[in-house]
């Protein structure tokens, strides 16, 4: 009995079967993001909206939260700002208008 070979009786077919369910089943879920309810203001003189990087980093914000304003001087923002009342906003700045805010 010690020098025998056992020969499986369970079809390939099934076992790979068996072995693909495991693994899906094991699969870590595709991570799922929730749009948060968050007012973004980003504020940059520099800004160009037709410029793909600036797309992309907007498509990003927008992914996270759901309103992101873009204002190019620091009044915009001010004005903006006023008229959302007790609101609360998350502001993005950089260069000098960050200094001017």
């Amino acid at each position: 009995m010690s020098g025998q070979k056992f020969k499986s009786t369970v079809p390939k077919s099934t076992v790979s079967a068996a072995l693909n369910r495991a693994t899906l089943s094991g699969a870590i879920p595709p991570r799922r993001r929730m749009t948060q309810n968050y007012l973004v203001i980003w504020v940059d003189g520099s800004i160009d909206e037709n410029n793909s990087d600036c797309r992309n980093t907007l498509a990003q914000l927008r992914a996270v939260v759901s309103d992101v304003n873009v204002c190019t001087t620091s009044e915009q923002c001010v004005e903006f700002l006023n008229e959302i009342d007790d609101g609360k906003a998350f502001i993005i700045s950089s260069g000098a208008l960050g200094q001017s805010l």
